[in-house]
């Protein structure tokens, strides 16, 4: 159950740091998402690495960042 909680915990602070840098893109030193992903990656990467004291692999927060960029191209739009 531990482990569970752990990649939840994971999961949700990869997506709130990437939501973080998509919104203000600017304010982390980036003029863009498209030209600054491996570094974005690895700001994230160390920020979870920091928090959880692992050492995440990088190909997991790319999944995740793919994951939540699906869901969200694909979800219908409300108004």
């Amino acid at each position: 159950m531990a482990k569970g909680n752990t990649t939840y915990q994971q999961t949700q602070w990869i997506l709130e740091d990437y939501k973080s840098i998509v919104e203000d893109t600017e304010s982390y030193g980036y003029d863009s998402i498209d030209g600054h992903m491996d570094e974005i990656l690895q700001d994230i990467k160390s920020d979870v690495d920091s928090a959880f004291k692992c050492n995440i692999d990088v190909s997991v927060i790319i999944n995740v960042i793919d994951e939540y960029e699906d869901k969200r191209k694909n979800s219908p739009v409300v108004q």
